[in-house]
């Protein structure tokens, strides 16, 4: 009955509860050859972010379809937990008092459901990095432990981020990782990939040259930019965003923001921008802005030679702007089309349920 229809297979999803299971669930995948968009979702990976990364290319090109891949997604979760249950092993070094919070030991709240509120930081640590690690990795058996590879410091890893060959055809990348910027050195030669998906980030830093710290690097082929970070302050990073991406073509940056640090005038200057998704404009000082001002930021931005390629602004979940009090329109998106007549730029509005 498989073999009827494993060729058929195009999209997968692996997603393990823990770092050291992911060896034992890629190669089930190998049953079906043309694979083309491949996500890997790990949990608990708190302390394997760089070995993990290493293992995981070097486990997916052993695939046979690895080269014929054109989307992956990898994503490392494990950071964002607010209560963890009385006896979970995933949480033991909480229990064993490696992280010490607040400078005090781990307390159980509530007795009776025997749920432990996790401790928010800052941490005071009291084993060092590689302990902790350590302390992880030992809980796994020979063969996990052989899998993810001894404790790397940063330095270390950066040099073997050469190791890492990306399949032939990629053309998206998504990364959900703390942090990413290190992680994209791979990217630097590579040629096909055009799409770039970045989540959930608590700090935004450029990817700068090893060498030399204070050289950003650039990333010429990516015409796709998606960023989705944990934080409200975006303002530094989106300043040189420009020179990082010279060349993109559709900008998304989308997230739970609060209140982002960062105005509309803030965004990057993409001199080839056609499509924009963002957040609507946020002053703390205006009780509400409205499509009106909208139109008087971007002919703004026009009016200094900005954004002359942008064809499409997309808010989501701001379709009340355009509708208000409308339930039919409550979580939809808003939608600005722009075109450019006889030098001035007319606006047309409406939304869409993405």
């Amino acid at each position: 009955m498989l073999s009827s229809f494993r060729g058929h297979i195009r999209s997968a999803t692996v997603e393990v509860h823990d770092a050291g299971h992911l060896l034992a669930l890629i190669p089930l995948i190998k049953q079906f050859p043309n694979i083309s968009q491949l996500e890997v979702v790990v949990e608990n990976s708190r302390y394997f972010e760089r070995t993990l990364y290493l293992a995981t290319f070097r486990l997916l090109s052993t695939l046979p379809f690895y080269d014929n891949l054109k989307i992956l997604d990898l994503r490392w979760s494990g950071y964002y937990e607010k209560q963890y249950r009385k006896g979970d092993s995933k949480f033991a070094y909480l229990e064993a008092a490696e992280y010490v919070p607040n400078g005090k030991t781990v307390e159980y709240e509530d007795e009776f459901s025997g749920l432990i509120s996790l401790p928010e930081p800052p941490y005071k640590v009291r084993n060092s990095e590689k302990k902790q690690y350590k302390f992880r990795l030992a809980q796994y058996v020979q063969v996990q432990r052989d899998f993810l590879g001894p404790y790397i410091r940063e330095k270390k890893f950066i040099g073997r981020l050469a190791e890492i060959r990306l399949p032939k055809e990629l053309k998206s990348l998504g990364l959900s990782i703390q942090h990413a910027e290190i992680h994209l050195l791979p990217l630097i030669n590579c040629a096909t990939l055009d799409t770039l998906i970045l989540k959930r980030a608590k700090e935004l830093k450029h990817t700068t040259n090893p060498t030399n710290p204070t050289e950003i690097l650039q990333f010429p082929a990516i015409k796709t930019l998606v960023l989705s970070p944990d934080t409200d302050k975006i303002t530094l990073y989106l300043r040189k965003l420009t020179f990082q991406f010279p060349n993109v073509e559709s900008f998304r940056l989308v997230g739970g923001f609060v209140c982002p640090d960062a105005d509309f005038n803030d965004l990057p200057n993409f001199p080839n921008l056609r499509h924009l998704e963002t957040f609507w404009p946020i002053d703390r000082g205006v009780i509400n802005y409205e499509i009106e001002d909208v139109e008087g930021f971007l002919r703004f931005r026009f009016r200094y030679g900005e954004w002359r390629e942008l064809r499409s602004v997309k808010f989501t979940g701001c379709a009340d702007k355009l509708y208000p009090g409308s339930k039919e329109h409550r979580h939809k998106s808003l939608v600005c089309n722009i075109e450019r007549k006889d030098g001035e730029y007319l606006f047309d509005w409406t939304t869409c349920g993405w």
